[in-house]
């Protein structure tokens, strides 16, 4: 804030309080001269699924790795933790932007124990979409893929993987229809079926708002639905002349 960042002005609100950080995952600010915008996150995931789970992160950051930054010493995630984050991370917003797989990619030319990756993934239930990750990155970029592991769930991150690449290299993107895709993928891409139910959960109540249905599309949904009965010809109503004044 002193260095005049201010609250992004968009839900889920504007007040960093106990409330939004069990409720949301992240805290987003941007500045007004420089255009540049920050986000705080402490997690992957909103509730009711969060990733990683508390006591998973805990144990992260009881270990963490550092890098050299401007010359100062930073503390970060190890490269097993972090390949984890951005598989989770990218399918959760159906790995539209093709740098995200670029930072995959950098991590699979580097020294990583991607057997130990992988059994953390099988944990935590997301092994099908960290397998993802790397299928993309090897396809798009030419990464290596790791030759110590193998895939029980092959043919899920093959189907996976034909819906990601068709989203990523759509010429046009339908912004409208674009979160239910990224949610129905995600809620696919998970191992278990527990997890699938609470992504599922944390998106229902938004389809059971009509009224920030309207805020956001106004009344264009209902002129869709009229002028397409108008060209049709046939109205899904008809309307009784005898009960006209």
């Amino acid at each position: 804030m002193r260095a005049g960042y201010q609250p992004l002005p968009e839900p889920p609100g504007y007040t960093l309080d106990a409330r939004h950080l069990r409720r949301y995952h992240e805290y987003s600010l941007v500045h007004p001269v420089k255009l540049i915008r920050c986000e705080l996150q402490w997690s992957v995931m909103e509730t009711p699924y969060s990733f990683p789970p508390l006591p998973v992160l805990e144990r992260w950051r009881s270990n963490l790795a550092t890098i050299a930054l401007a010359g100062r010493e930073i503390p970060v995630l190890r490269r097993e933790a972090t390949a984890l984050v951005l598989a989770v991370h990218g399918a959760k917003h159906l790995w539209e932007r093709l740098a995200w797989l670029a930072d995959i990619a950098a991590l699979m030319r580097q020294t990583v124990d991607w057997e130990l990756v992988q059994a953390e993934a099988q944990i935590l239930g997301v092994e099908r979409l960290l397998g993802l990750s790397l299928y993309l990155a090897a396809e798009l970029l030419d990464a290596p893929l790791p030759t110590k592991i193998s895939w029980n769930s092959q043919p899920a991150i093959d189907q996976l993987a034909a819906q990601a690449l068709d989203f990523l290299l759509r010429e046009q993107i339908d912004y409208d229809a674009a979160p239910a895709a990224r949610n129905l993928f995600l809620i696919g891409g998970l191992d278990r079926l527990h997890d699938r139910l609470l992504v599922s959960a944390r998106f229902a109540p938004r389809l059971l708002q009509p009224w920030q249905l309207y805020r956001r599309h106004g009344l264009d949904p209902l002129r869709r639905m009229f002028n397409w009965q108008r060209s049709s010809g046939k109205p899904k109503v008809a309307i009784d002349e005898r009960r006209a004044p």
